[in-house]
């Protein structure tokens, strides 16, 4: 990503919304002090910021699901999709996904942009096509609206959540193939992005980019490192309040851990007993939020590593 200045940033994706300085300010502050700021002429009050920011990420959701329909509508249809790809249930995200189709105005990238990403999600999970040609199809669907997508590094606004949430998948299907070092690298990317733009930019998914570089760290060995970034990522749960990721991240240390008790024998025992909290914690989150295909993952794996831990 590039280097950036907070007055860049506003800039930048308020332009990139179409918004006017006047429609940007109304409200916050005057149009002559947004263009201060954006000049960077004017360092603006955290208070301020905090709202501009608001309000841009508030424009960009609102586009990036323009739909002729009711906009709660919307994102339960969303959320239904996302809920029945992560069960499994590809038959239902598909059906739901036509009913979408029917009602979204795909005359707007974004709109298409969405559509193609889970369509080839739901091709590639049901094994229709390679993960070469799911790459391919998320990639053309990102340059929808980056047209350079290799020089994604240049990006200096705000993406939206749909250009995020391609970007992870895109990366994903590098660290898939045992590209390992490729993809933590891109995430790495994201990482920057995410740090640079403090405080906000679709925090929800910051969390995701720390799981998969956690995760493809621990394939590529490096598991200190894997650990690290686990940390951060219960730490950001904690700050943002969504415990119901913390399995995930307890469950990267405790695989990281398991496979550091066959490298050090030294501290063998202590690692052993780490990892024996971390997998069980990892199996009580996914009980209290009623997770239950974590629940029996999780069991397995207990069940799996017993005899190492003992």
């Amino acid at each position: 990503m590039g280097v950036y200045t907070i007055g860049g940033i506003i800039r930048n994706t308020r332009i990139a919304m179409g918004m006017s300085q006047e429609q940007l300010a109304e409200g916050i502050c005057m149009p002559n002090y947004l263009s201060r700021i954006e000049c960077g002429k004017q360092v603006p009050q955290k208070k301020i910021f905090d709202k501009l920011m608001g309000r841009l990420e508030s424009h960009i959701n609102r586009i990036t699901t323009s739909l002729q329909v009711d906009e709660f509508e919307l994102l339960e249809k969303e959320w239904e999709i996302a809920r029945a790809i992560g069960d499994f249930n590809y038959q239902k995200a598909q059906e739901l996904l036509w009913e979408l189709e029917v009602e979204l105005d795909q005359t707007y990238p974004t709109n298409e942009q969405y559509m193609k990403f889970i369509q080839a999600s739901i091709d590639y999970r049901k094994k229709r096509i390679s993960i070469q040609e799911h790459r391919k199809i998320l990639i053309n669907s990102i340059q929808l609206t980056i047209l350079d997508y290799n020089e994604m590094w240049k990006i200096t606004r705000i993406l939206s959540r749909t250009e995020i949430v391609v970007l992870i998948n895109i990366y994903a299907t590098y660290g898939q193939e045992g590209e390992y070092e490729k993809a933590i690298q891109l995430y790495e990317g994201l990482l920057n992005y995410y740090e640079e733009l403090y405080p906000r930019a679709n925090r929800v998914y910051y969390g995701l980019v720390l799981e998969h570089i956690g995760k493809w760290l621990g394939l590529a060995g490096k598991h200190k490192e894997a650990i690290k970034f686990a940390k951060k990522g219960i730490e950001e749960c904690k700050k943002t309040k969504r415990e119901s990721m913390l399995a995930t991240y307890f469950y990267t240390i405790a695989w990281n851990l398991k496979e550091l008790i066959k490298k050090d024998q030294k501290n063998k025992e202590k690692i052993k007993k780490a990892c024996k909290h971390y997998i069980i914690q990892a199996y009580g989150i996914s009980l209290a939020y009623d997770y239950t295909l974590e629940q029996k993952f999780y069991l397995s794996k207990i069940k799996e590593w017993n005899s190492l831990l003992i």
